[in-house]
């Protein structure tokens, strides 16, 4: 998803979900909605200025594919 944001012009930053849980928590967000967490997230990014992620080239995107659908490969051979 972080590729097709970045490719269609978007930024977009990798930030680990238990920082912007620990965020809400510290700003005393009790309520859980899509629309409280959105606001989170938004609220978080805004503050704390996360680095942007750049996308791989696109020369490491296919390897990078056939290598996950390998290992799904292996993991279905090994469950037969």
């Amino acid at each position: 998803m972080a590729e097709a944001l970045a490719d269609a012009g978007y930024l977009a930053s990798g930030v680990n979900p238990v920082q912007i849980k620990a965020y809400g928590a510290a700003r005393q967000a009790r309520t859980k909605t899509d629309a409280v967490d959105a606001r989170s997230i938004a609220d978080f990014c805004a503050s704390q200025c996360p680095p942007q992620w750049t996308p791989p080239p696109p020369a490491r995107r296919g390897p990078r594919v056939l290598v996950a659908r390998r290992d799904a490969w292996v993991v279905l051979r090994t469950h037969e």
